[in-house]
């Protein structure tokens, strides 16, 4: 049976965050104020299932196979994305860190 690909949904955070930060690596640290990989995929995952931010459910499409296991993700979402920024650059203000939701090119 091929996979069936589904729009994601806030209870999807716990499989979807781990592998939207090892997709990100650095980058998933700096966006959410973190130093581990492990301490990004929670912030990922509280992110994920709320609205607004560009790691939004609503900007996530799943891939489901057999009993409805997730195999998969694709995250898409407009190219020109400063809006969708803003909860994180928010996020890294209340940390007390520089707003700038990525870090300088070389950081």
């Amino acid at each position: 049976m091929p996979p069936r690909i589904r729009p994601a949904q806030p209870f999807d955070a716990a499989f979807a965050a781990p592998l939207i930060q090892e997709a990100k690596g650095r980058m998933g640290q700096h966006l959410t104020g973190t130093t581990t990989d492990e301490d990004a995929a929670h912030v990922i995952a509280v992110f994920f299932a709320s609205r607004g931010n560009r790691l939004s459910y609503t900007n996530t499409l799943l891939a489901e196979g057999e009993e409805e296991r997730p195999l998969g993700l694709a995250v898409l979402y407009p190219g020109e994305a400063q809006a969708l920024d803003g909860p994180f650059r928010e996020h890294r203000r209340l940390l007390g860190l520089d707003p700038a939701p990525f870090p300088p090119r070389g950081g």
